[in-house]
């Protein structure tokens, strides 16, 4: 596996303080000292960490041509597990108010269509190379 070009690397480090800043605003949300106006993590949001960090290892993989650190039917996993995200996502924008399961509402991160929209764009190098790890890369 050979590393890729420049703006794949770009685009890692991009995502990579994006995780970092992540990191920094939970630990702001979790401080004893914090505003009052300021939610508390969801469950929905630890979940979104978790995975981006695991999202953020199989870019890295891609990204620098490493060795993948699971197998195959890991990244295949998540794989299906981001496709069900994305869907469930832009799910939440269509349904009707009174059908939505409490679940979703608490996993939406944004709070406008036109913000999911933007967020899932700029992740697609990230669902190519998550993609890729799972079905393109020689066993």
């Amino acid at each position: 596996m050979e590393a890729k070009g420049i703006w794949w690397k770009i685009y890692f480090w991009f995502s990579a303080i994006a995780l970092i800043y992540l990191v920094y605003a939970f630990l702001l949300l979790l401080a004893p000292y914090k505003s009052e106006q300021l939610p508390s993590p969801t469950s929905g949001d630890w979940i979104f960490g978790a995975f981006y960090i695991v999202l953020l290892i199989g870019l890295w993989a891609f990204v620098f041509g490493k060795r993948s650190l699971a197998s195959l039917k890991f990244w295949k996993i998540i794989f299906w597990v981001v496709i069900a995200y994305v869907f469930q996502d832009f799910l939440y924008f269509v349904m009707p108010e009174g059908l939505k399961p409490s679940i979703l509402m608490e996993a939406a991160l944004t709070s406008s269509f036109s913000g999911t929209l933007i967020s899932h764009l700029v992740a697609i190098p990230n669902y190519y190379a998550i993609y890729w790890l799972a079905y393109k890369q020689k066993s």
